[in-house]
């Protein structure tokens, strides 16, 4: 479904993000992309979603592919036409609009859209979202911007959604109640789901497959449940005893990535 294949990212023709990034998503598959600050993560999801040209990024090594067409280089606009739709970190959204008036921009690019039963869907998997929908998004809390954000973009009825950092500056509790209904609405609609996260701990619970990523490399991969069971995702991710990186470790040094 969607595939990068050794995918170079720079800022302003002379910063490089990312470096020969290969990584698959399937259909109906969520996949992790783990890493910290500075990683890329968020480079790869504007590369997949075209967003790189708002700031002067591009792709200027390999080739992006949704079912088998080639992206990197259309519009954004283009993309989401496609089926791809992004949500961006830090809850973007129109704070003077009511939430329903949110939810309906989300599906500007969908052709003859039943408004209707797109927000019925919406209020489905977001309940509190309905019992607000005439309330001013700016005076929502940080979680129930969070599900408008992923809810707006539900509307756009997407084939693979890109959330980007979800969990950002939510307590624990409102990011695994935001999970379980990122994973129904996986089950239920058939969302493919490309997930970057910092919260291994959540991310690995509800994903398949997961990537690791250490200032723009790929240097570790597998699926989810041998990641959480690893070492070293462990000690740096899962907050279980380690300081530093995978390039403090040794048998990393002389591989790019590690395949589980």
């Amino acid at each position: 479904m969607l595939k990068l294949q050794d995918v170079d990212v720079f800022y302003q023709g002379i910063i490089r993000a990312v470096e020969d990034i290969s990584l698959e998503v399937g259909e109906g598959q969520i996949i992790s992309l783990l890493g910290a600050n500075g990683a890329g993560k968020s480079s790869i999801l504007k590369a997949i979603s075209g967003l790189l040209v708002t700031e002067n990024g591009k792709v200027t090594k390999g080739e992006v592919l949704f079912n088998d067409q080639r992206i990197d280089g259309k519009s954004p606009e283009e993309i989401v036409r496609l089926g791809i739709t992004q949500v961006m970190e830090g809850r973007r959204i129109f704070p003077h609009f009511s939430v329903e008036e949110n939810l309906k921009v989300g599906a500007y690019s969908v052709k003859n859209a039943n408004l209707g039963d797109l927000l019925e869907m919406v209020y489905t998997y977001f309940p509190k979202l309905k019992d607000m929908r005439k309330r001013t998004a700016g005076f929502l809390s940080g979680g129930e911007q969070q599900m408008l954000v992923v809810g707006s973009a539900l509307m756009a009825k997407p084939k693979i959604l890109l959330l980007d950092e979800p969990s950002l500056g939510l307590a624990p509790l409102i990011v695994q109640e935001i999970f379980n209904i990122v994973k129904r609405i996986n089950k239920e609609e058939g969302v493919s789901l490309l997930l970057v996260e910092q919260n291994a701990r959540a991310a690995l619970q509800i994903a398949e497959y997961g990537y690791v990523l250490e200032t723009g490399h790929l240097v570790l991969q597998g699926e989810a449940a041998n990641l959480r069971e690893n070492e070293e995702v462990q000690k740096f991710y899962l907050g279980m005893g380690a300081k530093g990186s995978f390039k403090d470790i040794k048998r990393y040094r002389n591989k790019k990535e590690l395949i589980l």
